[in-house]
């Protein structure tokens, strides 16, 4: 593992390193000594020796390079712009200029993103206890996630109202999860702060039962809501 991680800090081509750190980073939970069944970032004393690391590295490398190649051929006749930001400040996004937005928010409290990829958000370069501070739902331990997370996908909806051109669509993916002993219906909050943000509800879409998030979750819905 460690020649692995080595040779790609050699080398010189920026693109070329990313891409390959991101691949390593998806193998990192298994390879590593970590426990990959759980949401919390867990050690297990008595690991199990790693075999076939390079193999599966050149494995998810190959993979990246398919669905690159696949996507920009799909894409080949279109003008792609992938921009990274806050949903609840797209102020780079102008007033009436989408035509579809399809969003899937953090599920509240019921995945520990940050814990889970702590080593490929390590291995990435990222600052996790910032990360923890400022996503939505983030220090889903504290007794107050469900007011930071309703507030701040509250400032969601309204950006998304605001960047949306008048009769077009929002499709919105939400679970209910269950936190402190509480199951939340995300469903019907979110489709009441959409409505008073400004939406139209059209229709709703139970995705049905599927394996549990973590254990705390068991169905999805999509909201279909409209700008007037």
């Amino acid at each position: 593992m460690h020649l692995i991680i080595n040779n790609i800090n050699a080398i010189n081509d920026p693109y070329a390193k990313d891409f390959l750190k991101v691949a390593f980073s998806s193998l990192l939970r298994s390879v590593s000594n970590s426990k990959s069944g759980f949401g919390n970032l867990m050690i297990n004393k008595q690991p199990a020796p790693k075999e076939r690391i390079f193999e599966r590295f050149s494995l998810a490398t190959a993979r990246m390079l398919r669905n690159a190649n696949d996507f920009s051929k799909a894409a080949s006749n279109s003008d792609v712009k992938v921009l990274n930001g806050d949903s609840r400040n797209i102020s780079f996004i102008e007033d009436n200029s989408v035509d579809l937005i399809c969003t899937h928010p953090p599920y509240m409290a019921a995945v520990p993103y940050v814990e889970y990829q702590r080593l490929s958000l390590w291995w990435l370069g990222y600052d996790l206890s910032y990360l923890e501070d400022n996503m939505i739902g983030g220090r889903r331990s504290r007794p107050d996630t469900p007011q930071r997370f309703f507030r701040d996908m509250n400032r969601a909806l309204l950006e998304m109202k605001r960047v949306l051109r008048n009769k077009k669509y929002c499709c919105i993916t939400i679970g209910n999860p269950t936190h402190r002993g509480k199951m939340w219906e995300l469903n019907q909050i979110i489709k009441r702060y959409a409505v008073d943000a400004g939406f139209t509800f059209i229709k709703e879409i139970r995705r049905g039962k599927y394996h549990s998030t973590m254990g705390k979750m068991k169905e999805e819905f999509v909201l279909i809501l409209r700008k007037e």
